[in-house]
């Protein structure tokens, strides 16, 4: 097809100077299509930029909190047709956001938790979702799949191939995200109010959990796993040392000692990693 702006292209004929152009009737202005708007609220660089990149090539609005209180200033503003919530995020539990949204007047179509961590399903289907993923995220077929079948009306979503490869994230999100965990775990363990630091730490694992599912990195998601249950089992006991002997309590604080460090070496490594790889 000639490029119309090209200068090759002859003049129109005198009699079609200023006739009124023909506009399909499917395309006037009278019927705009309006494309839905996915609301995530996501904490993690690398899982959103992913996110960008499916909705970029779905054809879907995209706005991004990263957290609870940023969440809450969108949508104060706006009403998505998707809300998108991972369930471990910096300020609190995505279940209660869902929870809220779901008994909101204006409830959004369709509601969508996201967790690296599959046995917190029933928990979000409770609080109101409609769907539950746990990462990593699907394939952008799979996920345009999964928001046809489940969203209430018909979305106008571009057409994919069967086998549609998902496109791939900028390296410098993930390197992003490794940094935060980096610094986070690089604070000594005394230092300031230890049970902040304790959910600080197991926030942080929760994060790398998801990130290291989606890299298919086993050994970084075993140990982010490790770490999130010793610190959810010293939050649920308080401290070791309260039922149990001083020997077995500083052997509990041993293991846990080694859980951590193990975490944080790998965290370094994989940073050293990407370093080295990409010259980053």
């Amino acid at each position: 097809m000639p490029d119309p702006f090209s200068p090759d292209i002859p003049p129109l004929p005198p009699h079609m100077v200023g006739a009124p152009r023909m506009v399909p009737r499917a395309f006037g202005a009278a019927t705009p299509v309006r494309m839905p708007t996915l609301m995530l609220v996501e904490d993690s660089r690398y899982a959103s930029e992913v996110m960008r990149l499916y909705a970029r090539s779905l054809g879907l609005r995209l706005r991004r909190a990263a957290d609870l209180d940023s969440a809450d200033t969108h949508l104060r503003l706006y009403q998505p047709d998707i809300v998108m919530v991972d369930l471990g995020l910096p300020d609190g539990r995505g279940e209660g956001l869902i929870a809220r949204l779901a008994q909101a007047p204006h409830r959004p179509p369709l509601l969508i938790a996201v967790s690296g961590q599959g046995e917190l399903a029933p928990g979000a289907r409770a609080a109101g979702a409609d769907v539950f993923i746990e990462k990593p995220l699907p394939n952008i077929a799979d996920f345009r799949a999964l928001l046809v079948e489940h969203f209430p009306a018909p979305l106008p979503l571009l057409l994919l191939p069967d086998r549609a490869p998902s496109p791939q994230p900028d390296r410098m999100a993930l390197k992003d995200d490794l940094d935060f965990a980096a610094q986070t775990l690089s604070i000594p363990a005394d230092t300031g109010d230890a049970p902040l630091l304790r959910a600080r730490t197991r926030y942080v694992a929760g994060l790398l959990d998801g990130i290291a599912g989606s890299l298919g990195d086993g050994a970084l998601q075993t140990a982010a796993r490790d770490e999130m249950l010793r610190c959810g089992s010293e939050q649920a006991g308080g401290s070791a040392a309260g039922s149990a002997s001083d020997r077995g309590a500083a052997k509990d604080a041993d293991m846990g000692a080694q859980s951590f460090r193990r975490l944080r070496d790998l965290v370094n490594q994989r940073l050293r990693d990407m370093l080295e790889e990409r010259g980053i």
